[in-house]
């Protein structure tokens, strides 16, 4: 059985940090230290139980939705990778239709996928804008359309199947490809960036820092310079167990 060591060690600095924080607050200004360490366990206690259900339900849903996310980008690049023909015998097993001429046809609907990694524009559309579906539902497949072109689809009442559409359809039909042709290479953005320099390496440094801070204010004729320096570090701590990067990134 893997132990999630994050899970509980972030849980447990969050607690502390807090603990720190309340008890030495309380004891400042009632000069009670049982009051104090009462208080201090409580907010312990409410922290903790706060970091521990947030952080788990966060790395689920990372886990989740990043794996999914994943999946859907792979497989739109793999059908903009593969031949027009093949693409298109591929997207009408998952339609459960015929591919016919650049389009597929089932018996309710028509599709035209057009499988450009970009988003399409409005001559991309277009011939499937011009072809007479008759009763039919006429659907075009892309990666995504630009403003003006989105807005010429609705006008001719034409349905988008966006790259999330084409997931959830080829999951749900059982087609999603045992093996991708290729793997983008994820672009960081700038404000993944500036989180990634915003990692868990902080913690210690500024937990010991806060609580060096705490102690220190015991001693002083100014405590509250110390104390609120303190607690200014040590809710840096707080957050960066909450919402760092791992050290390993």
């Amino acid at each position: 059985m893997k132990i999630n060591f994050a899970l509980y060690a972030d849980t447990a600095l969050t607690a502390l940090c807090a603990f720190i924080f309340i008890f030495t607050l309380v004891r400042y200004y009632t000069h009670n230290a049982a009051l104090a360490l009462t208080a201090g366990i409580a907010a312990a206690l409410s922290a903790g139980a706060g970091a521990f259900f947030y952080i788990r339900a966060k790395q689920r849903k990372k886990l989740l939705f990043g794996k999914e996310a994943e999946e859907k980008r792979r497989l739109w690049l793999h059908l903009c990778l593969l031949s027009g023909s093949k693409a298109q015998r591929l997207f009408a097993e998952a339609a459960c239709g015929t591919a016919k001429g650049g389009r597929i046809e089932c018996e309710d609907r028509i599709y035209f996928p057009v499988f450009r990694a970009d988003p399409c524009g409005m001559d991309d559309i277009l011939p499937a804008l011009r072809f007479d579906c008759g009763e039919k539902k006429k659907i075009i497949v892309c990666n995504s359309l630009t403003d003006s072109a989105k807005n010429l689809a609705d006008y001719c009442a034409a349905e988008i199947l966006d790259c999330n559409g084409v997931y959830s359809l080829f999951k749900k039909q059982g087609k999603l490809p045992e093996k991708y042709l290729y793997n983008e290479p994820e672009k960081v953005k700038l404000f993944k960036r500036i989180k990634l320099h915003f990692s868990r390496k902080i913690c210690l440094p500024a937990f010991w820092s806060g609580a060096a801070l705490m102690l220190i204010s015991y001693f002083t004729f100014f405590p509250i310079y110390y104390i609120v320096s303190g607690a200014v570090l040590l809710a840096v701590c707080a957050a960066a167990a909450l919402f760092g990067q791992p050290k390993s990134i």
